[in-house]
């Protein structure tokens, strides 16, 4: 699917475009640690995501944000969150208060006791983001994150990754559609037939960078 994947990902908004087919999935899962490369290395900060001794610190600074994610929905906005800060190992006594930054900060501090079952698909998708963002991850992955938004609610969207980036944090996001790069992404890495055809390696920010060496798959 890939094939000798080489380059470093600088911290900021990092937008992996291509057709559907073209490996931005894989690549992803690569950098979330799901899927192992039969060859190379992925690091971050010096951590080698598929080490034993380092894998967990990686997953402590990452947070993964599936294309397809789906929740009960007669949970409200606040549980599932709550819920992603117990999975990602948050304390207990710090768990509400981390739940309630994540919640305000995708703009949904209004929404705590909404279910999710009666939220709008740009709400949801903010939820959603909402829960990878509890940790407060120095790492952040997304799988085609504008699937079934709008216009108006891609570029809501985007304007909160464009905050979230201004920390430091290295944002990955896949997507097929042109439009949606277009004053949103610090980098635009465009992949074909599983390789990098194009991408600028700048420094977008101060942080450390993701860096891939020779990924097959």
């Amino acid at each position: 699917v890939l094939r000798s994947v080489s380059f470093a990902i600088p911290p900021g908004v990092n937008v992996l475009l291509g057709p559907n087919g073209a490996g931005k999935t894989t690549l992803l899962n690569c950098l979330a640690g799901v899927s192992r490369p039969l060859d190379g290395r992925i690091e971050y900060d010096n951590l080698d995501v598929f080490a034993p001794e380092s894998r967990k610190s990686y997953f402590g600074l990452m947070s993964w944000l599936p294309q397809s994610m789906t929740f009960p929905p007669r949970m409200t906005v606040l549980e599932v969150i709550l819920f992603a800060a117990w999975l990602k190992e948050i304390p207990t006594k710090q768990q509400h208060d981390a739940a309630v930054r994540a919640a305000v900060r995708v703009g949904l501090g209004d929404f705590f006791h909404r279910r999710l079952g009666t939220l709008s698909g740009g709400e949801a998708r903010r939820a959603a983001l909402a829960t990878a963002l509890v940790s407060e991850p120095r790492v952040l992955l997304l799988d085609e994150p504008t699937a079934g938004l709008d216009p108006t609610q891609r570029r809501q969207l985007y304007s909160i990754l464009a905050d979230i980036a201004e920390d430091d944090v290295t944002v990955v996001l896949s997507t097929h559609l042109l439009e949606d790069v277009l004053g949103a992404a610090d980098v635009v890495w465009i992949l074909n037939d599983g390789r990098v055809t194009h991408g600028p390696e700048i420094n977008v920010g101060s942080g450390p960078s993701i860096r891939k060496i020779s990924l097959t798959e």
